[in-house]
C-alpha cells in the first residue's frame, strides 16, 4: 500500500505519516489556517485582525469540525466567538481538516495513485480565497487549490476559466490548468519563488523574490528575500509588462482586457528569471487604449495597494514599445 505523508507550512514540516488508506487524525493541536478567509473579511470591523485571527483560528476550526464548543478567545468574548462561528457556517468556511480531506479526496482520483509508493500532501500556503496544496505521487507533482469558503469556491471556477484562456495566449507566462472540480482548481506545479512588489521608499516599485516567510510576534508574516538567480527589479518589471501585453485582448469597440493581478497575494512566481501568472482575481481590468498603456506603466500591485511607478521611466516606455512591436509582428505572422 502507498505511504502518505502530510506536510504543513513554508518549510514542509511533517505532521503525519501513515498508510494511504488510513485517513490522518485531526486534533485540537493540529495545523489550522493562518489567514482570515475571504468570506470573513467584513468582520475586520469588529477587530478580527491578523493577531486576533491567530488566537481564534484553532477554536473556530474546532467548532466547525464539531470537536470543540465555543469559548472566549483572546480579545473576543463568548458571544462574539459564537457570532463568528455562525457567520463562518453560513458562509461555508472550510476548516483545515476539511481542506485536507478535499485535497486528499482529489489526489485519490488521480490515475495510478495506488501504484505510487510515496504520496505526499503539503499545505504549502494559505490564501484569502484558497489553500494551496502540493500533491506529489512519486515524481509527479501538481498544485491543488482548495477553496476557503463558498464565495471563494465560485471565484476559483472563474479564475480557472480565465487562466485557461490566458494560457492559450501565453503558454510560458501563465500556469497550465489541469482540472476544475468542486472546491478544487488543479494546476501544474510551478517550482519558483513568489514575487512581491514593494515601495522602494520614493513611491517607485521594487520587485522582490520571497525565499521563505516567518511569523512575527504580532501575527504578521515576515518575508525573507533572496538574490541568487533574481534579475534586477526593472528587468522583472519589463518581462512582466511584456507578458501582460501578450495576455491582453481587444474587442471590436477598442476596449482592452488584461488580467486582474494581485502581486502581493502570490499571483506571480519567478521561474527561470521570468514572472509566471499562477493566480488572479476574477474579472479582467477593462480600459481604453490610453488607460491600458497607462496601467502597464504605473501598475497597482493589487486592488488594495497603492499605485507604484516603475523605477526607470525611460526604460518603462522602451519596454512597452518593444512589447507592442513584438506583439504586432506576431499578429501579422
Amino acid at each position: 500500500m502507498s505511504r502518505l505523508t502530510i506536510r504543513h507550512g513554508p518549510r514542509g514540516s511533517p505532521v503525519w505519516t501513515g498508510p494511504l488508506g488510513d485517513p490522518p487524525p485531526v486534533s485540537a493541536h493540529g495545523p489550522h489556517h493562518s489567514i482570515l478567509p475571504l468570506a470573513l473579511e467584513p468582520l475586520t470591523r469588529i477587530g478580527l485582525d491578523a493577531q486576533v485571527w491567530g488566537d481564534l483560528a484553532p477554536v473556530l476550526e474546532g467548532i466547525l469540525d464539531e470537536r470543540l464548543h465555543a469559548v472566549p478567545s483572546g480579545e473576543l468574548s463568548l458571544p462574539l466567538v459564537e457570532g463568528v462561528a455562525h457567520a463562518a457556517r453560513a458562509a461555508g468556511v472550510r476548516s483545515y481538516a476539511q481542506s485536507l480531506r478535499t485535497a486528499l479526496d482529489y489526489t485519490l482520483t488521480i490515475a495510478d495513485v495506488e501504484a505510487a509508493s510515496e504520496v505526499e500532501l503539503w499545505s504549502f500556503k494559505d490564501g484569502r480565497s484558497a489553500s494551496v496544496w502540493r500533491a506529489r505521487l512519486d515524481e509527479y507533482v501538481i498544485a491543488i487549490n482548495v477553496a476557503r469558503d463558498d464565495i471563494a469556491a465560485g471565484e476559483l471556477v472563474e479564475m480557472g476559466r480565465e487562466l485557461i484562456d490566458l494560457h492559450a495566449h501565453d503558454p510560458l507566462g501563465v500556469v497550465d490548468v489541469l482540472d476544475i472540480a468542486p472546491d478544487v482548481l488543479a494546476c501544474a506545479w510551478v517550482d519558483g519563488r513568489e514575487l512581491h512588489l514593494v515601495d522602494r521608499g520614493d513611491g517607485r516599485g521594487l520587485f522582490i523574490a520571497v525565499e521563505d516567510s516567518a511569523s512575527a510576534a504580532n501575527g504578521r508574516q515576515l518575508m525573507l528575500t533572496g538574490r541568487e538567480g533574481v534579475p534586477a527589479s526593472d528587468t522583472i518589471w519589463a518581462t512582466w509588462l511584456q507578458a501582460l501585453v501578450r495576455q491582453s485582448t481587444v474587442d471590436e469597440r477598442g476596449r482592452y482586457y488584461r488580467p486582474r493581478v494581485e502581486v502581493n497575494e502570490g499571483d506571480l512566481m519567478l521561474l527561470n528569471e521570468q514572472p509566471v501568472l499562477v493566480a488572479l482575481s476574477p474579472g479582467p481590468v477593462i480600459r481604453n487604449r490610453a488607460g491600458w498603456e497607462h496601467d502597464l506603466l504605473d501598475l497597482r500591485s493589487g486592488e488594495r495597494e497603492p499605485i507604484l511607478r516603475w523605477g526607470d521611466r525611460e526604460g518603462a516606455h522602451q519596454a512597452l514599445e518593444r512589447a507592442l512591436a513584438t506583439e504586432s509582428r506576431e499578429m501579422r505572422s
